[in-house]
């Protein structure tokens, strides 16, 4: 049998028996109730009203007494930080492709030795860092690339190898590239 008992300190909503709920109607619609294991929902919940702590939830580092915000999700999934990469991309030089990205709109052989790699979503500003390496079929180059001419939506990776003339030439790499910034 259910009860509703008050005291001077307490209502007290009693649903007896196994898997019984106590549930909150307005006008004959549920609009809220407490399982017979303690689980509230509701159609709204009005999260700023709400206190306390969350059952099975750890975190270290990041809590409500925070002055700043240490990580960001945005809508599509990105988790936005100091400490994380801003963009990357795995370039192949050989078919002039985009083989995986995240960030990088394109990129794109705009002279002899020299791609441009442009921002989806820019930079902040300009005071990014672009590390970029190349993959010489299995082994890893050593810095065969630099990049210069920074902007907030793109950068260029300019090769630092040259003919015997002197002159700079494309090559026939996998490139990639990690960008760390606002």
């Amino acid at each position: 049998m259910s009860t509703i008992k008050s005291s001077t300190e307490h209502l007290t909503l009693n649903a007896d028996g196994s898997g019984k709920d106590i549930k909150f109607q307005a006008n004959g619609v549920e609009k809220a109730s407490i399982s017979s294991v303690g689980a509230f929902t509701s159609t709204s919940i009005d999260a700023t009203k709400l206190s306390g702590t969350v059952p099975n939830f750890t975190s270290t580092g990041i809590d409500d007494n925070a002055t700043s915000t240490a990580i960001t999700i945005t809508s599509d999934g990105r988790g936005l930080s100091q400490f994380t990469a801003k963009a990357w991309v795995k370039y192949d030089q050989i078919n002039n492709t985009v083989d995986d990205s995240h960030n990088v709109s394109s990129v794109i052989d705009s002279s002899t030795g020299r791609y441009k790699v442009s921002f989806s979503t820019s930079m902040a500003n300009t005071t990014y860092t672009a590390f970029v390496c190349i993959n010489d079929r299995g082994s890893f180059g050593d810095d065969n690339f630099v990049t210069d001419t920074e902007t907030t939506g793109s950068f260029f990776v300019r090769t630092k190898h040259q003919n015997a003339a002197g002159t700079a030439y494309s090559q026939d790499f996998v490139s990639s590239a990690v960008v760390f910034g606002d």
